[in-house]
């Protein structure tokens, strides 16, 4: 997976026990560009085609539409990196590469708005933990990177929320896949080394994954 600096946007920060990093507001939409409508039109679907990486093994990740297509969300059952204890170098980085079908009445157009990453993490004092994440229409040569990191000590929910300060629309008429990108990396860092930490978006926690908002708009 290909991303060019020239248009990446990298948020960083953490975030504990639900409290919010990033906010920034979307871009107004251009001129001519349709109206914007509060939900999605109905007859929209998403389906996964294709999930691959040690995050997602088959059969362990699902997608759920929000009722107001205004939305849709990512369940995982084994994205977990972990170190320390018996863990084995492979445990300490997890990643997960989705492609996404999403069908779109004709008439209207739709841009990822926000992102919000929700999951568990145990961190011994001394290790660290990374979330990033990355989105991208199939076909184009540029995408969007999110980054953010857990220091320990930690234990708890993390939440992540980042609002996309420049929205990439589908063009008009057009039905490009939707490539998500998610790695979970841990850091033992100075931490005991017989003592395990973690990070997690597995569905152990009812809210666990990441939920991606949608904004739409008709076509001119």
């Amino acid at each position: 997976m290909k991303f060019l600096d020239r248009r990446e946007r990298v948020h960083k920060g953490m975030l504990v026990l639900g409290a919010v990093v990033a906010g920034l507001t979307a871009a107004a939409t251009p001129a001519g560009a349709g109206s914007r409508p509060a939900h999605g039109p109905v007859g929209v679907t998403i389906v996964i085609a294709a999930a691959n990486g040690s995050g997602c093994p088959p059969g362990t990740v699902r997608t759920q539409l929000d009722p107001d297509r205004d939305g849709f969300k990512v369940v995982y059952s084994q994205h977990r990196a972990q170190v320390g204890g018996s863990s084995s170098p492979a445990d300490s980085r997890k990643n997960c590469q989705i492609l996404l079908k999403v069908r779109v009445p004709d008439g209207y157009s739709y841009a990822i708005s926000q992102v919000r990453s929700h999951g568990y993490a145990q961190l011994q004092d001394g290790a660290n933990a990374l979330h990033k994440g990355a989105f991208y229409f199939q076909g184009v040569l540029d995408g969007t990177r999110i980054t953010h990191e857990l220091k320990g000590a930690f234990r708890g929910n993390w939440r992540f929320t980042d609002t996309l300060p420049v929205l990439d629309w589908t063009r008009c008429g057009e039905e490009p896949d939707l490539i998500l990108y998610t790695e979970l990396r841990v850091d033992k860092g100075t931490s005991d080394p017989a003592k395990v930490s973690f990070i997690s978006m597995d569905s152990t926690d009812q809210d666990a994954g990441t939920t991606y908002r949608l904004a739409w708009r008709t076509c001119p």
